[in-house]
This record gives structure tokens, C-alpha cells and sequence, in this order.
């Protein structure tokens, strides 16, 4: 007799976080016992990593699909990014001479993936997907992150195996949400359009 997990649901507000929670906490928990992810391929366009949806005309696949294979896999990471300011122009009258102190911001990723490249940050989105600001600030630092998103499983009856599905195997639910080629990538791409235009 073969015995399926399920994750259980019942209607209401707070089963649903609940619900959501252990979604969340399940994609996790795949990823650390898994230790490896098919990545979906990079692709950039005129201002950065392409989106999925409303996909621009022209983009540049900069890495192709692969699979990567993870020696240490640590939950709720924290990160240290220290992000710049442009002056204001009051800031530059005032203090023409004195640089602009880079702002500091602590993050918390989902997952730290390490591997013989480097660091892979992961996000697990359930129903929210990283914001423009956090997405700002890694891609400023230059790292890697990719963010999973588990959204097309949040209903009734799902399975553990679904789960590790869509977190280990499918590429489609998952996008780049930073990385440190897609300046370069991008700049290139815009210096591509002019010379054709």
C-alpha cells in the first residue's frame, strides 16, 4: 500500500495562512533535502531580466537552461547589501566635496545555495513575489537569485511529490530575479539596437 502526503485545507482565513505557510516551508525543506534545482535560462533585454509575461520583441539569452547541484543548502539566510545614494542637488552645493555614504540594508533570502560557482539566493513565493525594492537591491549587489514560485499550487489537495515537482524539476515556474551578467548583457543588447537603428 503506497501512503501519499497531502497538505490539508480547510476553508477560512486563517487555514489559509496556515496553508500558505506550509507551502512555503515545504518548498524549502525540497530544496535542502534535494540539493540541486533546474534553472530556467537567463534571458535579458533593453533594461534588464526579460519577464515572462509580455515577453519584450527582442531578447538575448545570455545563460541557457541548466541544472545545478548544491554542496550546502542553509534556510532564512541574511544578507548584508550596501546600496549607494545618488546626491540630491542640494547635497552637492552643500557638500561638493564629501562623498555619499553608501546606505546599509539587511535581507532575508529564503534559501543560500552554495555550489562550486558561487551562491544561488533563493525565494520561495507562494503569494507574494520579491519586490521591485528587494529585487533593486540584489541585483545592485550582484548576486544570484532566483525566485520559485509554488502560487499554481496553492489549493486542496496537493502532494508532497507535486511539491518537489515543481520546485526540483519545472523551469516554467521559476525566473531570475537578479543576477550579476545582466548589466553587461543588457548594455550590449541596447548598444546592439543603435547600431541597427
Amino acid at each position: 500500500v503506497r501512503t501519499t502526503q497531502y497538505f490539508g485545507h480547510q476553508p477560512g482565513d486563517e487555514c489559509a495562512k496556515g496553508f500558505e505557510s506550509a507551502l512555503h516551508l515545504a518548498g524549502k525543506q525540497v530544496v535542502i533535502q534535494a540539493k540541486r534545482l533546474n534553472l530556467p535560462a537567463l534571458e535579458v533585454y533593453g533594461d534588464g531580466i526579460a519577464p515572462r509575461v509580455h515577453k519584450p520583441l527582442r531578447t538575448k539569452v545570455v545563460e541557457r537552461a541548466t541544472s545545478a547541484a548544491y554542496q550546502a543548502v542553509e534556510a532564512e539566510a541574511s544578507l548584508e547589501v550596501s546600496e549607494s545614494l545618488p546626491a540630491t542637488s542640494l547635497q552637492a552645493d552643500l557638500f561638493s566635496a564629501a562623498p555619499v555614504a553608501p546606505e546599509t540594508h539587511f535581507l532575508r533570502a529564503d534559501l543560500k545555495a552554495s555550489h562550486a560557482g558561487g551562491i544561488d539566493w533563493i525565494e520561495i513565493r507562494v503569494t507574494h513575489a520579491v519586490d521591485a525594492r528587494k529585487r533593486n537591491l540584489m541585483q545592485h549587489a550582484g548576486l544570484r537569485v532566483i525566485e520559485i514560485d509554488l502560487s499554481g499550487l496553492f489549493r486542496p489537495g496537493i502532494t508532497l511529490d507535486e511539491v518537489r515537482r515543481a520546485v526540483v524539476e519545472d523551469i516554467e515556474n521559476k525566473v531570475w530575479v537578479a543576477h550579476p551578467s545582466v548589466p553587461d548583457a543588457a548594455a550590449a543588447l541596447r548598444r546592439e539596437w543603435e547600431r541597427e537603428s
